[in-house]
């Protein structure tokens, strides 16, 4: 249900992964008998945000959070004390090491969501997540985004492939690739 600025259900929770100040989300907790989901408009206001989600964009053992910009949108606290993980996270975002990160792809016709593959210069560079249209979002590889000089396709279809303005990710080749 969309609701206007002064009609927000006071339980409701701010979903911070939707960065965008002009179009805020807010979540109630727990379901609605009343409520009509609407899958297809959810997938493509995440896929416009930037807002990936386990399980549909990503399996939970394949992905690390800088992978998904929780370092960006808030996912992540680096104040907090000990968690699984803590010691790579920290590493890679004190070092800047994350390669691979979450994109916005477009293409002229809609997405063959059989073909999950994102090739860049013959490479696979990535992994589509979820797909609305002709438009979609995935994990990939920046440095081999950034090498292949705008030859990136999914299936054989060319895509062009964009970092969300709110997350300072560069696709500005740094160097010669590593083999």
């Amino acid at each position: 249900m969309i609701y206007g600025e002064d009609d927000i259900p006071e339980d409701a929770v701010s979903d911070r992964r939707f960065s965008q100040p002009e179009l805020p989300l807010f979540r109630l907790p727990g379901r609605s008998a009343e409520a009509q989901d609407d899958p297809e408009t959810y997938t493509a206001l995440r896929i416009e945000a930037g807002a990936a989600e386990m399980h549909m964009d990503f399996a939970a053992q394949d992905a690390f959070p800088h992978d998904v910009l929780f370092d960006k949108n808030g996912g992540l606290n680096f104040r907090k004390g000990c968690y699984v993980g803590q010691e790579v996270v920290s590493r890679m975002q004190h070092r800047g090491t994350a390669r691979r990160r979450l994109v916005h792809l477009e293409a002229s016709e809609p997405f063959n969501t059989d073909e999950g593959v994102v090739e860049a210069g013959g490479k696979t560079a990535g992994n589509l997540g979820s797909v609305s249209g002709n438009t979609a979002m995935a994990i990939v590889r920046t440095d081999r985004i950034a090498s292949a000089a705008g030859d990136v396709s999914v299936g054989g279809m060319p895509v062009s492939v964009t970092p969300y303005a709110w997350s300072g990710v560069s696709l500005e080749a740094a160097g010669a690739e590593p083999e």
